[in-house]
């Protein structure tokens, strides 16, 4: 896990996260993750279609390149924004994520 963070978080400036749009792929971009507890959390905010589109269909993939090497993540995420341990961990990271929904990858 720590390897995959590292990768994510300290070679790539962007991660892209894919989710199904209805019957179609949906792509954007991703800030930073944020590892806590072993786990690797992506933030969105709750009101994004992205967070909406990961409520009815939590499976997604996970993409980036740091200009040698890919990793492609397929996985499903877990909404875990009632932790509030994993919550405090996050907002002191980025103090924006008080409002973020909490998503284990």
């Amino acid at each position: 896990m720590e390897e995959t963070y590292k990768f994510l978080k300290e070679n790539t400036k962007v991660n892209y996260v894919s989710t199904i749009n209805g019957d179609k792929p949906s792509c954007r971009p991703f800030g930073d993750p944020v590892l806590f507890d072993n786990k690797i959390y992506v933030l969105t905010n709750k009101q994004k279609n992205v967070s909406k589109q990961i409520a009815k269909n939590n499976n997604v993939c996970i993409v980036a390149y740091d200009n040698e090497n890919w990793i492609r993540i397929n996985c499903q995420l877990i909404d875990d924004s009632d932790n509030t341990e994993a919550k405090k961990a996050v907002i002191d990271e980025f103090d924006w994520a008080i409002e973020a929904r909490l998503y284990i990858g």
